[in-house]
């Protein structure tokens, strides 16, 4: 995520590029908190220059200082399913998959917000 960070700014610092967008949504939390990390040490506010979010319920406490904005099934929730489809299987190597849908939240946390202007 911090690496991330860095590159976006770079391309935003090039001479044709596009300004920096103003929310940055994550593939998870760890990654949300590196761009928190890399975007503060670079001197932009989170989240009064750039919002961070992350695509997953946060398994840990935030170790920016922030508390993510982020969406998707509390990992309690997803692991006691988890649990039920393994103890549930027999073993065989043809069974089917099985998809399976878990209630997902909302988490506003403090690293989103109206961007300056």
């Amino acid at each position: 995520g911090t690496e991330a960070a860095h590159q976006a700014l770079q391309l935003a610092q090039a001479k044709s590029a596009r300004p920096l967008p103003t929310a940055f949504i994550c593939y998870n939390g760890l990654m949300a908190e590196g761009a928190v990390r890399g975007f503060e040490r670079s001197g932009l506010a989170v989240p009064g220059r750039v919002s961070v979010a992350a695509a997953d319920a946060p398994r840990t406490e935030p170790s920016t200082g922030l508390t993510l904005t982020s969406a998707g099934a509390l990992p309690e929730k997803l692991g006691e399913a988890a649990a039920r489809l393994v103890l549930g299987s027999t073993g065989a190597t043809d069974e089917p998959f099985t998809d399976l849908m878990l209630p997902s939240q909302l988490i506003v946390g403090r690293s989103t917000g109206t961007p300056e202007r």
